[in-house]
């Protein structure tokens, strides 16, 4: 039960942090929050496909370090060019596929 009450609690909270945003009514964000925003795709796209670069050492799966490897590339290439998350992430998605399915079907 406290568990529950715990997640609740969270649920509320959060739902009240994005209701003081449209409460407060005015659509620009504050200088210092919109100077940093652009850099914000880039740090969670690094955050995810970073950990599969330190596992190398601990689980020996080369082939998946290679992947990120190739999908971090990709989605820095595209990123750098477009500015636009949703092409990167596109772009690293598609090099992860493309690598991992590589290697499935080599003899």
């Amino acid at each position: 039960m406290r568990d529950l009450l715990v997640i609740v609690a969270v649920g509320v909270g959060t739902l009240a942090l994005r209701a003081a945003f449209m409460v407060r009514g005015t659509s620009a964000l504050p200088r210092r929050t919109a100077s940093v925003l652009p850099y914000v795709a880039p740090a969670v796209l690094a955050a995810i496909a970073f950990p599969a670069l330190l596992s190398l050492g601990t689980t020996g799966a080369v082939l998946d370090a290679v992947a990120a490897v190739a999908a971090v590339g990709a989605s820095a290439a595209v990123w750098s060019t477009t500015r636009r998350f949703p092409a990167a992430l596109l772009a690293g998605l598609a090099a992860w596929w493309l690598v991992l399915g590589a290697v499935a079907i080599w003899p």
